[in-house]
């Protein structure tokens, strides 16, 4: 028999209380102290990065729980060492479960390649950075994939990236010059320089450029306030 990773019980309250009921308390000690860990292995770590999405499990202050699914491109989930998994990921303020993933709240993670059916999970406590956060490990583990089915994912767009127009017309010409691109909200100024109230700095990466001589049937001409 393989030896225990831990040396204390995983399981939380709720769970033991379960296995009681069931009878199988004394099993359930003996595996989950054998495939859990307090660590990412190599395995793990290599695995993350090939991700093109995750899920994540919060609780809010009102103590509801809310789970979601996040996307970004492969590299997106990466880990330094073998006790954080960082992810860079943009706030998402639509997002309900934004409200439980504040700086040094507990935060499930779970992680799946549709396309091998292999999966994996995390339990640890959120740090914020600028770019987004670290997951400090505090469980680490694999999941099986008997329910899950082989997909291909195709990506539409960057979603940390969505797309953007932006016009800049020409009063005394007529002319208007149009853009398409993807844009970036930045959290701080290039100077580091925090934006003041509601005020938002933005970075646009012009795709297309299109100028349009004379494009306005109208004309206005400067005057004094």
């Amino acid at each position: 028999m393989e030896a225990p990773i831990l040396a204390h019980s995983p399981w939380h309250e709720g769970e033991i209380a379960l296995q009681k009921k069931l009878g199988v308390e004394t099993r359930m000690d003996e595996v989950g102290r054998r495939v859990m860990r307090d660590h990412l292995i190599d395995q793990h770590r290599e695995f993350y990065p090939l991700l093109p999405m995750v899920v994540l499990g919060s609780v809010d202050r009102d103590g509801d729980a809310w789970a979601t699914l996040r996307a970004g491109e492969p590299g997106f989930l990466h880990a330094p060492d073998e006790k954080r998994l960082t992810v860079e990921l943009p706030r998402e303020p639509t997002d309900p479960a934004e409200a439980g993933m504040e700086d040094g709240a507990p935060l499930a993670l779970l992680g799946i390649d549709l396309g091998t059916r292999r999966r994996n999970r995390l339990n640890g406590t959120l740090k914020r950075h600028a770019g987004g956060f670290d997951l400090g490990v505090d469980q680490s583990f694999g999941n099986c994939p008997k329910y899950i089915q082989l997909r291909q994912v195709h990506f539409l767009r960057d979603p940390s990236e969505p797309p953007a127009g932006l016009t800049f017309p020409d009063f005394s010409t007529g002319g208007l010059l149009q853009m398409t691109g993807e844009a970036e909200l930045l959290t701080e100024a290039p100077d580091g320089v925090p934006p003041d109230g509601a005020e938002r700095y933005w970075r646009f990466r012009p795709r297309r450029i299109v100028w349009r001589a004379d494009a306005l049937p109208i004309r206005y001409d400067l005057k004094s306030s």
